[in-house]
């Protein structure tokens, strides 16, 4: 599971990133637009853990790039303030899985991230394990 976090904040993006961690997850931090349209551009992700509020650039830029290039992967929007608090963000962005005050304890939300976004890398997983060389066919075979 591969997840840019986009926050402003050194310390609480760390806090995520060091429980992402210990749910397996790869994780790249990013602190202003910029950053986060560069890795975007350049890299997939599973996920995408945005603060609403950035110090430089536009967080709903970043939404949208997000939205576009990569319509599977898994957005989670986090904000200190009641911005989109009646629930009109989902409206916005097919790829919106959350909403969470930025002051969601850091386990909760990889938590969080993880139960959204692991059922695909799952599949990938599977696909792959099927497209290798030593597969042969589903472990349970059916009875004639």
């Amino acid at each position: 599971m591969k997840v840019l976090i986009v926050q402003s904040s050194q310390r609480l993006s760390a806090c995520w990133k060091n429980s992402l961690k210990t749910f397996g997850a790869t994780v790249v931090e990013a602190r202003t637009q910029r950053e986060a349209t560069a890795h975007l551009l350049e890299h997939n992700f599973d996920a995408v853990i945005l603060d609403l509020l950035l110090d430089q650039g536009s967080a709903l830029a970043i939404a949208e790039l997000t939205d576009f290039r990569h319509p599977d992967a898994k957005l989670f929007i986090l904000s200190s303030t009641s911005y989109f608090s009646d629930g009109s963000i989902f409206s916005h962005f097919t790829n919106v899985c959350g909403f969470l005050p930025t002051s969601t304890p850091p386990d909760d939300l990889a938590a969080f991230v993880t139960h959204h976004t692991r059922p695909k890398a799952l599949r990938d997983l599977a696909k792959s394990a099927r497209d290798s060389q030593y597969w042969d066919g589903p472990l349970i075979r059916r009875k004639a």
